[in-house]
């Protein structure tokens, strides 16, 4: 019995012992855990601060584009030369793009814009994307008037068409936000200060106050396999508020003079609204584009009358390869870029139609052009265009297409090349 207590004893104390000796080391180890922990938040933040300038530059994105232009042009393109054949060559757009990530859903986009003689205007707008079907947009931005419209420079076949050049706008200060729904159906809406109809151009009335427009497009599109179809509609309210009102637009050869279209002029003007439908199709490396715009001008002058302007155009390509097409950005409901730009041919026709004569003033212009575009490589392309023009209207028997010989320049040719690089 006796043996058996000492035992115990014995086994009691031996417990009690280790038990000591590993609380120890635990508490040993605890305080080496938690210095260790402290080494390395110490080094995460000087890691951290180390990083901060390269994380920036992690989120930051450029690119841009250059395009030099070569126009040759005659007749009505030339009138206020007599006709003579005129011909330039140009820089025709430099874009500098900085896109800047803030996080997974704000960012900003700055544009540098410039032409030939001067640097034309920097625009920039920030982004809130909370989904991927929704985007916010505040800045100087593009108004989402028009499916040509939405084009950048890099996209674009030789110029915009005239009907979308005259009723739809580009860069305005403004507020913009779209939202996608399935299946296919698009919506988008925005407001903006508008400095395209006033007289003065400036984004306000007589009184200082702000001329605002107001806009809205629906489009719907499906894809299937090769085959995508795309239909839209837009309507846009500017506010003239008493301004003259007039129109001039050139008619796609871009340093063309005098502009083919010349609206008639209301002395003081309300309102316009602008409506625009457009149809798009494109089957395997084919695809039809076009759009159609008109315009409702309410005078405030007793002796001048509303005015109702129309156009359209009609747009037909095609790859040589049989196989690229133009993808199709759903989001924005716009074409992009080809799926392949390696040494491939896109060749194009195009009828071109704005009519702005009413009140027996004004003049209308159609515009049938034939080109070609070479892609050697996604950075560099090539563009040639040939454009036969016809001038029609009361405006015609006016200067500068009325010569003093009694002649009236009425038709019009011109060639226009491009190079584009993109970087």
């Amino acid at each position: 019995m006796k043996t058996l207590l000492e035992f115990f004893t014995l086994f009691k104390l031996l417990f009690l012992l280790v038990f000591f000796v590993s609380n120890i080391t635990s508490a040993q180890e605890t305080l080496d855990l938690e210095k260790r922990v402290e080494m390395l938040e110490k080094k995460l933040e000087e890691h951290t601060d180390k990083k901060n300038g390269l994380h920036i530059l992690n989120n930051l994105r450029f690119a841009g584009l250059v395009q030099m232009d070569a126009n040759i042009y005659d007749g009505a393109f030339n009138a206020s030369a007599e006709g003579r054949t005129g011909s330039d060559v140009f820089v025709r757009r430099v874009h500098i793009r900085m896109f800047h990530k803030l996080s997974n859903y704000w960012d900003y986009v700055l544009l540098l814009l410039a032409g030939d003689d001067t640097t034309r205007f920097l625009v920039g707008f920030g982004r809130y994307q909370p989904d991927n079907k929704t985007e916010f947009r505040l800045g100087k931005i593009k108004e989402d008037r028009s499916f040509s419209v939405q084009y950048i420079g890099e996209e674009l076949t030789g110029e915009r068409p005239m009907v979308v050049n005259a009723f739809a706008t580009a860069f305005q200060w403004g507020a913009q936000a779209h939202r996608l729904f399935d299946p296919g159906f698009r919506i988008s809406a925005g407001v903006f200060k508008d400095r395209k109809f006033g007289s003065e151009r400036d984004g306000q009335d007589e009184n200082n106050a702000l001329l605002l427009g107001y806009n809205t497009r629906l489009t719907w599109s499906h894809i299937n396999d090769d085959m995508l179809l795309h239909l839209g509609g837009s309507y846009g309210l500017r506010e003239i508020s008493g301004d003259r009102f007039i129109i001039s637009t050139p008619a796609d050869v871009f340093v063309a003079r005098p502009n083919l279209d010349i609206s008639p002029e209301l002395e003081s003007a309300d309102k316009a609204d602008i409506y625009m439908t457009e149809v798009v199709a494109q089957k395997g490396a084919l695809r039809f584009e076009s759009e159609y715009g008109f315009m409702n001008v309410d005078s405030l002058s007793a002796t001048q009358e509303d005015l109702s302007l129309s156009g359209y155009y009609l747009g037909l390509h095609y790859f040589l390869d049989g196989k690229t097409q133009q993808s199709y950005n759903r989001k924005y409901a716009k074409f992009g870029r080809p799926t392949n730009e390696n040494n491939v041919w896109e060749v194009y026709t195009r009828l071109s139609v704005l009519d702005l004569v009413d009140n027996n003033e004004g003049t209308k212009a159609e515009v049938a052009m034939i080109g070609a575009t070479y892609f050697l490589n996604p950075h560099i392309h090539f563009q040639l265009q040939f454009y036969d023009a016809e001038v029609s209207g009361p405006g015609v028997n006016l200067a500068p297409f009325a010569q003093p010989d009694g002649s009236i320049l009425s038709d019009g040719r011109a060639i226009t090349a491009r190079f584009s690089y993109r970087f």
